[in-house]
Order: C-alpha cells, then structure tokens, then sequence
C-alpha cells in the first residue's frame, strides 16, 4: 500500500493505460521520466498555438504529452534538454528521447511551453 492509502503499479513502456492512451519511455530529464502518447479521433482543435497557426478538422493524430521530456518549443527545434534539475539523469538519453517522441507525435504538448505540431514529422492524416 503506497502513501495516503493509494496503491500504485508500475508501467512499461509502449503500455496501453487506457483506450488510445500509451505509455512512452522518455529517460533523460530524470531517469525514469515517462510520457504519454494519445491517438486522437477525428481531432478538432481550433485556436492559436506557438507557432501562430490554427488547425482544424486535422484528422487522427497522435499528441504526445510530453512533460519536461521537451520543456518548450524553442528547446525543441535547438534540441536543447533541460539539465538544471538536481535528479538530471542524462543529456544522451534526453535527446533520444527527443528522437523517439519526434518519431510518433503530429503534436507535442511540452512540459512549460504548450500544445506545438511537431515540424520534423511529415503529417500522416
């Protein structure tokens, strides 16, 4: 039984934790720092995001949340990892992780930057 009466259980990655939900193992940032993968439907998102377009009607894409396995859009397109946390794991398995979610998300949510499309990734709708 884990802390305030709640029970946890771990989860691998590439592990479905609900319908369209997957775990993704993101180390780097800390060494077991996870995000998480979400296979829209028929995703419709209107409104401005960093890169001061709008979409709309976009189709199924996948959107990773990524946490501060990518901090923000600028760190992303200058593949920078973020490094000043005291449990910082390593800069080598952060930018694999970068590589890795770059593979599979249309659209990132960054851990302090917001909802970005993924410019290195062809959109596959």
């Amino acid at each position: 039984m884990g802390n305030f009466g709640l029970d946890f259980t771990g989860v691998s990655d590439d592990e479905s934790i609900a319908e369209g939900v997957n775990v993704l193992a993101t180390p780097g940032h800390t060494e077991h720092h996870a995000s998480v993968v979400l296979q829209a439907e028929r995703l419709v998102y209107k409104g401005s995001f960093e890169l001061r377009g709008r979409i709309s009607g976009i189709g199924s894409p996948r959107i990773v949340v990524a946490g501060d396995a990518i901090v923000s859009y600028a760190y992303f397109i200058q593949n920078k990892v973020w490094d000043y946390n005291s449990d910082f794991f390593s800069a080598e398995k952060a930018r694999e992780s970068i590589k890795k979610i770059s593979a599979v998300a249309d659209f990132i949510i960054s851990g302090h930057g917001g909802l970005f499309r993924n410019v290195r990734k062809k959109m596959e709708l």
